[in-house]
């Protein structure tokens, strides 16, 4: 009689601990999910300005279809192309192309953002996002970090707003086609940028290992 009572005793008490640890796994889910989807802090000084949302692998493969120019743009872009030096660098990623035939990443009317040292994170970014204002904007910087360029990346893909990530330390030739001046990252932190500070260019298209600006 002892042994049954006490078969019995450790039947419940294992099916106790397995249903706690399903229970549990399902609250850590939750939670985890919250977290990713909670609406961010307000930003100091950046009150005003939403930051890019993060996604689940889910939701990404739900990102709209890649841009396409039309054929009379393409073909003008082309012919320009032909005639201009290239730069010896291109885009960081394959999410930023936005025309398929060609695979060049196409930015129309950017503004251009040339950092004087590497990316950490996107708070960095927010007060050239904040002049673009819904314009492209072209962002040359000798480094960045791995998390900043998967979640760059995610948000062309998702055209959370449009830009262009290019990695380089060859910065002479940009600063001089686009006018652009350099900011130190201290100062991108402390959310000073003068619009002033920023470039631009008619078009700036890039492949993967060259890019153009066209004026």
């Amino acid at each position: 009689m002892e042994f049954w009572f006490v078969v019995a005793c450790i039947v419940v008490l294992g099916g106790g601990v397995v249903a706690y640890g399903w229970l549990n796994d399902r609250r850590k889910s939750k939670v985890s999910y919250e977290e990713l989807h909670a609406a961010s802090q307000p930003i100091p000084g950046h009150e005003d300005l939403a930051v890019p949302e993060y996604i689940t692998g889910a939701e990404l493969a739900q990102v709209p279809e890649p841009l396409t120019l039309d054929d009379a743009t393409r073909k003008e872009l082309q012919e320009r192309i032909e005639g201009a030096a290239p730069l010896p660098f291109g885009f960081s990623d394959d999410g930023y192309i936005t025309d398929g035939p060609t695979g060049w990443a196409v930015m129309e009317n950017p503004f251009v953002l040339v950092c004087g040292a590497g990316l950490t994170n996107m708070r960095e970014l927010l007060p050239a996002i904040k002049i673009a204002d819904g314009r492209p904007l072209v962002i040359v910087a000798p480094a960045a970090e791995r998390e900043l360029r998967l979640e760059l990346a995610v948000n062309m893909r998702r055209r959370a707003f449009i830009h262009l990530l290019l990695l380089t330390d060859e910065t002479d030739l940009v600063e001089q086609e686009t006018y652009a001046t350099p900011v130190q990252i201290s100062e991108l932190r402390a959310g000073y940028l003068p619009m002033g500070r920023l470039g631009c260019c008619d078009w700036w298209v890039s492949s993967a290992s060259e890019s153009w600006i066209l004026s």
